[in-house]
């Protein structure tokens, strides 16, 4: 399928592949895959993730022979199970593995290949135990099983329902099973306490304080149906809003099929036939008119011309000012939006003609369109697009941030996780249209290959076959519903509610067979598993049949039963109960924590020198030179004539300041140290700076301007060329390729997450309890102990580190890159200029010891996160090095005592880095006595 070359070009880019969802995976793009990296060829590692019992996707061409033919046991493959679910209750996976076990999902047609079978899960520790509970404490069933029985009006038998009456009853015993649990049910969460709440029955009064701890009333948006089409969405949505319970569709919905869209149109209508009795009398009755029909009825002629005047008045606007302004005298003038709001589900309303009215906005070019061209864009797609698209405009929105049942289909709700899940539908046999042809499509359990029957089940060539064709498809389309009902029944977190009625052709379901293909003990029957249809039990045998399973799963699982669901009053929110409370002026009852800030080390330092940062800045101010003083003679140009000895680097007679050292920071960024010809790599990397050509400005000892770019090129290549001192090896930065480096390290940590807030204080007394009493920093570190500055470190610090280096010996080192000038401008540096105890000097003037702590901190968190369980602050911090380039003339720089002039190298203890960030995290105690 693949040449020889593309095969070596793409296995030579990749040494692991990793393919997530692999269930939904088709043959087509299996067998790329498999060409590619499937083989031993690759000497690489293929990674399959899958869960075969969620393979759901088959109308996109998803096979799960396609999972099962590529894990099948064979040479080279290994398998591993997660057995730990990380969603759910403890007691809702002992129900499911109970519910579930001896299940298949798939039953291999093939020698060799596997059957998909349920894995038992246990739950999290933090898990284990029923998180759903009543307001008194008591737990609740977590997979509750509801019967439709009892008092439901039926034609003739009983124990069989339409599928009309079975709906009607279970829309209703859903809309009474959300309110229950609204009303008396609680989850972890906090809530308010002290509020009173009260069933709108009478039935229950519980106040908050009598909540169990740590909990909070289940509320609207904890509660999610699952539905197979948008069409049963639907119908739920009107069941609990009847009930008086918010819900929205989530997604798959389209805002162009809503009622708020049909009074669109009526108005549209109606403008566009002003002089039309008929249409003015449907706008009087439309949600703009605001009529009732008996008003309507009783309207003589002159009031429908008042009506008709109107209207025509508002075609006059849209004619000559436009779309926008046309839409803004219909809000005003119809007053709609007030008596919109007070329907029960007006808050759903409200969105949905505001969105109606944006599309129509965006369907008007230049802000003109006609009526015709108006109903023209409503009427151009009225149904939704396909639930997986997150770009469709006439996508439903969601009314509010307030609270609402989520309704959802199956397919869009895998992989999704939710507080409690209801499960109305799934007793119904999937949908054909009446006279349809029967789709017969299976894999060829002898050949492997995909057949689709073009007879539509016929008998051809004979009976037996046909039979057999229909046979092998029935049990793909079952197992594909069991495996529908599979992630329905497995996204709750705590408690799932499914629904069955008995109906004809019910036998057929994935449902039927889960709950009623069951011998005496409650065990799955294999034989009736696999069969078409199930025997499926009267109503008042049902209990009996599963009794069993009830009784293995030590009452994890209920089974109980319900009818017509009896009109009751709608449910309330707190806030709604709450609303004839007086209105008052809130209160501010607590003292605001202000120490919360974001952080970087210039901006801790200049905050005491009266100088600020570019709040625009994401690094505020660490990136580049600006952590650099100003230089002390000003940023004028220096003088080319000061002479450049052997000791001195050729940047001695360049100019200095923070925008200089902003170009020496984004310069050596660029460069790749392990370049044959350094300098001109240098010179690359300043063009690439530079790319306006100006160069660097600067004047010679005649006072005339040249460009000291040349001097540049060459003072950094110096740079890059100085040993580093003894800490480091000896090495210098020409020993790091870029696989030894890592440029530029942002990070963004948190600070105090918990317990007390650092201080810069408390810093200084934990760098002096490891710093000996002869170290060169040792005076800085009392300073700063002894409040040179001092502040509450609390919020978050950013910072960006210069360079990273990796040593020979596994260590980390801290780099950073300084162009401070330690000597007056114009002037030869003496020999010691740039030695250990000047650069001490420089590092405790500016507080760069305390800057290299920060990013060694941040450093070894990078580390731990990167090297996990590997990761040793001893093994792997090597300490800093400060890089004061104007000190670094090259191999011949002097050296004392392994100290490189111009490199301050600092064999940072890693005890202080650990100490230091958990101090800086808010968990070590000496933020208390500092």
């Amino acid at each position: 399928m693949c040449s020889s070359d593309l095969l070596e070009v793409v296995r030579k880019r990749f040494s692991v592949v990793l393919i997530d969802e692999f269930q939904d995976t088709d043959p087509v793009q299996w067998e790329i895959f498999s060409a590619l990296f499937d083989s031993s060829d690759w000497g690489g590692r293929l990674v399959l993730v899958g869960d075969p019992k969620q393979s759901i996707y088959g109308f996109r061409g998803a096979d799960i022979n396609t999972y099962v033919n590529a894990t099948t046991e064979r040479p080279g493959l290994t398998r591993s199970t997660l057995t730990v679910n990380w969603r759910s209750d403890g007691a809702l996976l002992q129900a499911l593995n109970e519910l579930y076990r001896g299940v298949t999902f798939f039953d291999a047609g093939r020698a060799g290949q596997q059957n998909v079978g349920y894995t038992e899960v246990t739950a999290a520790n933090k898990h284990a135990d029923t998180r759903l509970r009543t307001v008194r404490n008591d737990a609740l069933a977590p997979l509750v099983l509801r019967v439709a029985s009892g008092d439901i009006p039926v034609a003739s038998d009983p124990n069989l329902y339409t599928v009309e009456q079975a709906s009607s009853a279970i829309l209703g015993d859903l809309a009474e099973e959300a309110f229950h649990l609204l009303t008396t049910a609680v989850i972890p969460g906090t809530g308010e306490s002290g509020t009173e709440s009260t069933a709108s029955d009478g039935s229950e009064t519980t106040t908050d304080d009598d909540i169990p701890a740590g909990h909070r009333r289940v509320r609207p948006s904890d509660i999610t149906v699952l539905v197979r089409t948008r069409f049963d969405g639907y119908d739920v949505m009107d069941a609990l809003r009847e009930r008086g319970i918010p819900a929205v569709m989530a997604s798959g919905d389209t805002v162009l099929s809503t009622p708020a869209a049909d009074q669109w149109r009526i108005l549209l209508h109606a403008i566009g036939e002003p002089t039309s009795s008929r249409w003015a009398r449907a706008f009087a009755l439309s949600w703009f008119g605001g009529e009732t029909a008996a008003t309507v009825a009783e309207l003589d002629d002159d009031a429908i011309a008042i009506i008709q005047n109107r209207l025509a008045s508002w075609a006059e606007t849209l004619l000559t000012h436009g779309i926008g302004a046309f839409l803004a005298v219909v809000w005003t003038q119809s007053a709609i939006a007030p008596r919109v709001l007070e329907r029960f589900d007006g808050d759903r309303s409200i969105t949905d003609l505001e969105h109606v009215a944006e599309l129509l906005r965006s369907a008007s070019p230049h802000d003109r369109s006609s009526v015709a061209g108006l109903l023209a864009s409503l009427d151009t797609e009225t149904a939704p697009k396909s639930a997986e698209k997150e770009d469709d405009v006439a996508a439903r929105r969601v009314e509010s941030d307030d609270e609402a049942v989520q309704v959802m289909t199956i397919f869009k709700a895998k992989g999704l996780e939710f507080p409690i899940v209801l499960v109305p539908i799934m007793w119904k046999t999937p949908y054909k249209a009446q006279g349809a042809a029967i789709d017969v499509t299976y894999t060829d359990p002898a050949t492997g290959d995909r057949i689709y029957d073009l007879t539509g089940g016929k008998k051809w060539p004979d009976d037996a076959t046909a039979k057999e064709r229909r046979r092998l498809a029935d049990a793909e389309a079952l197992g594909q519903q069991q495996r529908l009902l599979y992630v329905a029944l497995t996204r709750a977190k705590h408690r799932t509610v499914v629904w069955w009625a008995r109906v004809r052709e019910g036998g057929g379901s994935a449902l039927a067979h889960l709950l009623f293909a069951r011998d005496d003990e409650g065990a799955i029957d294999r034989d009736a598993f696999v069969a078409h249809d199930v025997s499926v039990p009267s109503n008042d045998q049902i209990g009996a049949l599963l009794e069993a399973l009830v009784a293995r799963s030590e009452g994890l699982i209920e089974v109980s039963t319900h009818g017509m669901a009896a009109p009751a009053a709608p449910w309330n929110s707190s806030e709604e109960e709450r609303s004839d409370d007086p209105l008052a002026v809130a209160t501010l009852d607590r003292v605001l924590d202000r120490s919360r800030h974001r952080w970087s080390f210039t901006a801790l330092t200049r905050r005491f020198e009266e100088a600020s940062v570019d709040p625009l800045d994401p690094s505020l101010g660490d990136r580049g030179a600006y952590d650099e003083p100003p230089d002390a003679d000003g940023e004028d140009e220096a003088a080319a004539s000061v002479p450049v000895v052997s000791t001195s680097s050729a940047l001695t007679a360049l100019p200095a300041g923070t925008e200089f050292g902003t170009l020496v920071h984004s310069v050596l960024e660029r460069v790749d140290f392990t370049a044959d010809d350094l300098q001109d790599a240098v010179g690359l990397a300043l063009a690439e700076v530079d790319h306006t050509g100006a160069g660097i400005p600067m004047t010679d000892g005649n006072g005339d301007r040249v460009d000291g770019s040349p001097l540049l090129t060459t003072g950094l290549a110096q740079a890059i060329s100085t040993p580093l001192g003894s800490l480091l090896g000896d090495v210098s930065l020409r020993q790091f390729g870029p696989d030894r480096r890592l440029n530029e390290l942002a990070f963004e940590l948190p600070l105090r997450t918990r317990g007390h807030a650092a201080t810069v204080a408390g810093i200084g007394r934990l760098i002096t309890d490891h710093l000996g009493p002869d170290d060169v920093l040792a005076r800085w570190a009392s300073a700063l102990r002894d409040g040179a500055f001092d502040v509450d470190l609390a919020g978050h610090l950013t910072g960006s580190i210069d360079l990273v280096l990796r040593l020979d010996d596994g260590r980390f080192v801290v780099a950073d890159y300084k162009s401070n000038r330690l000597v007056p401008a114009g002037t030869v540096p003496p020999p010691d200029a740039y030695g250990r105890d000047a650069l001490a000097g420089a590092m405790a003037e500016h507080h760069y010891p305390l800057q290299a702590l920060l990013y060694e901190v941040a450093l070894h968190r990078y580390l731990r996160w990167r090297l996990g369980p590997a990761y040793s602050p001893g093994d792997h911090l090597g300490g800093s090095a400060y890089l004061f380039v104007r000190g670094m003339a090259g191999p011949d720089t002097p050296s004392v005592d392994g100290h490189r002039d111009g490199v301050f190298d600092w064999a940072v203890p890693a005890d202080l880095i650990v100490e230091l960030s958990d101090l800086l995290d808010g968990t070590s105690t000496k933020a208390k006595t500092a």
